[in-house]
């Protein structure tokens, strides 16, 4: 809604939030919002320009919570059953109380960080009992939980970083036939940590998890956001172990290609955005929107985000609204806010300036700084030039809302608070 200008490096939206497809591309727009009236061109035109201008490929494997193997929260269990189903378990026999604890420990340590060690080894106790015993479902459990505990000890963020112990959890995770388990212990032999790097090693995991993966039910290949990362290692090494071949060839990277595309359909949005570039490479438009909508539909925000903003572009705001309320349902904070400015406009969407402005205000409180910024703005110009909408001018309102913006780094919401003060000045207050 607020710039022509197509030369400068818009800043309004955060680079954190910038994903890329080699399929996208944009001029770069202007920064400069608070010079420009509301009614000159859409917020989300402004927004296109950096988030398809500044995009990168995502390769690293997102972050894995149990939410994504085990529903949280219906198992948290109270004292009470606590002592009914552990004397059920351990001296009933009852396969399926030792169960419903182990979920519970599992819960309390992946899901809400408490005394991870002990609960851990309580959910081992009673999933494996049970496990042993031949409860599938503590199998299914105990090798997921698995999974994630092992990552705990190997990623760069942990805390405890310990690959070998690391990849004792994760041997016994995939052991039990979690694909997730088998994927993350693959990377160790493929990047030689805590074990002997070993290309063969970690294919013949990456294999397997593949497999483990797409033998799951449907409802878990939907639900489970990690499931096919093995297929996608799989098919990245066989890409460039093909790629560096002298004499290499477009079939030579076609079962690598398959296995983006299981992964894709496995819900790995990195497999999907390699997919996009790849038909984007062969002009074959059509195939890269494809997966360029899957990887949003697989759950990554960012892309959802993207898609709107090409949509956007080329004129379908109707569907571009509804990739942003995907993206914002997922919490990219952009997106709540390029959604809000929509609903406050009407922009191919009923217009509704009260559930409009309930978007802004929690965007900007939990710190999106475009949100600031619109908010500034809007009572800087009293958003006259919004159709069928007026408010207040409230100076003081606008400051603090540019101030906000300035303090999370957002330049424009430093030049818009330096126009109120010299609005202000001019007022004589």
């Amino acid at each position: 809604m607020f710039i022509k200008n197509k030369s400068a490096q818009l800043d309004s939206i955060s680079a954190s939030n910038a994903y890329s497809n080699s399929a996208c591309t944009s001029t770069a727009a202007s920064s400069n919002l608070s010079n420009h009236p509301f009614a000159k061109i859409s917020l989300i035109t402004v927004a296109a320009a950096l988030i398809l201008g500044s995009m990168s490929l995502i390769t690293e494997a997102k972050a894995s919570t149990f939410n994504s193997h085990v529903a949280s929260g219906q198992n948290i269990l109270s004292r009470e059953q606590i002592r009914d189903l552990t004397h059920k378990c351990e001296s009933g026999h009852d396969t399926e109380a030792c169960t419903t604890l182990g979920a519970h420990y599992a819960t309390l340590a992946i899901d809400t960080n408490q005394d991870i060690e002990v609960n851990i080894k309580l959910a081992g106790f009673n999933l494996e009992k049970s496990c042993s015993s031949g409860n599938q479902q503590a199998c299914d459990i105990w090798s997921k939980a698995l999974g994630v505990y092992g990552t705990y000890y190997i990623s760069e963020r942990s805390p405890k970083i310990d690959y070998k112990l690391g990849a004792r959890i994760l041997k016994r995770g995939c052991e039990l036939g979690d694909p997730f388990a088998c994927a993350q212990l693959g990377t160790l032999y493929r990047d030689g940590k805590g074990e002997t790097k070993d290309n063969a090693m970690a294919l013949s995991l990456f294999a397997s998890s593949c497999d483990y993966a797409q033998a799951k039910s449907e409802h878990v290949k939907k639900g489970d956001g990690n499931i096919g990362l093995g297929c996608y290692y799989q098919g990245q090494m066989l890409y460039t172990q093909a790629s560096q071949k002298a004499d290499a060839t477009e079939s030579d990277k076609s079962e690598a290609f398959k296995l983006f595309d299981i992964a894709c359909n496995l819900n790995t949005p990195e497999a999907c955005l390699d997919l996009a570039n790849y038909h984007t490479q062969l002009n074959q438009g059509e195939q890269a929107i494809k997966y360029t909508k899957q990887a949003c539909l697989a759950g990554n925000a960012d892309v959802c985000l993207q898609n709107a903003m090409q949509l956007h572009l080329a004129g379908n705001d109707k569907d571009s609204n509804y990739f942003l309320d995907i993206a914002c349902q997922m919490g990219n904070g952009d997106a709540c806010t390029l959604f809000a400015t929509n609903i406050l406009s009407g922009i191919a969407i009923e217009q509704n300036a009260q559930t409009a402005l309930e978007m802004l205000n929690k965007s900007c409180d939990v710190g999106n700084g475009l949100a600031c910024t619109f908010l500034g703005q809007l009572y800087l110009t009293g958003g006259k030039d919004i159709p069928n909408y007026k408010t207040e001018i409230n100076l003081n309102l606008a400051n603090a809302y540019f101030g906000k913006a300035c303090k999370l780094g957002i330049a424009n919401g430093c030049s818009g608070a330096k126009q109120v003060h010299d609005a202000m000045k001019a007022q004589g207050k």
